[in-house]
């Protein structure tokens, strides 16, 4: 009975340093493997240039999204308004675009964006909408989403920038 209680007691033991290795494995892989992947991805996020095409209003609201957002550095969210400002989308990496304040020059402003950069086209339901040779042309570039609701805006964002996190420019 004694060499039984021994037995179950080693066997005990040894379960116990398997299972406590184990967690410190697992403990490690994850600090190991997803810590650097979140530093980067939230570094990545905080560096991005914004720029935001809209008018008034428009540019506030979305403006304030991002910013309540907490995941992108205030000084790298820019406003675009008109063609006056549109030299300046050559420097962002993420263009977001209110299809109604655009609507007249989205040629120009497709143009103006860097073949890299991400292009959110936000087309809410109360804009009207976007006539088919515009979205043929968007059709053409890459990492480009048309999204015509504002709760699905953000996901979309943070979605385009890991996407284009670490192309080459």
């Amino acid at each position: 009975m004694d060499t039984l209680l021994t037995i179950i007691e080693f066997l005990g033991l040894v379960g116990t340093i398997f299972s406590v290795v184990w967690v410190i494995l697992v403990v490690y892989w994850t600090i190991r493997g997803l810590l650097p992947v979140l530093y980067r991805l939230g570094h990545g996020l905080w560096r991005r240039q914004i720029g935001i095409v809209a008018e008034g209003d428009h540019y506030r609201n979305l403006e304030e999204l991002l910013k309540k957002s907490k995941l992108f550095n205030n000084k790298n969210i820019y406003a675009v308004r008109g063609l006056g400002e549109l030299e300046s989308l050559s420097k962002v990496e993420l263009a977001l675009i209110n299809w109604p304040d655009c609507a007249e020059y989205i040629q120009e402003i497709l143009n103006a964006i860097p073949v890299n950069a991400a292009l959110i086209v936000y087309a809410p339901p109360s804009g009207g909408r976007i006539p088919d040779e515009v979205m043929q042309s968007l059709e053409l570039r890459r990492n480009v989403i048309v999204n015509n609701f504002r709760g699905r805006l953000m996901n979309d964002i943070v979605t385009s920038m890991i996407t284009t996190a670490y192309e080459k420019r």
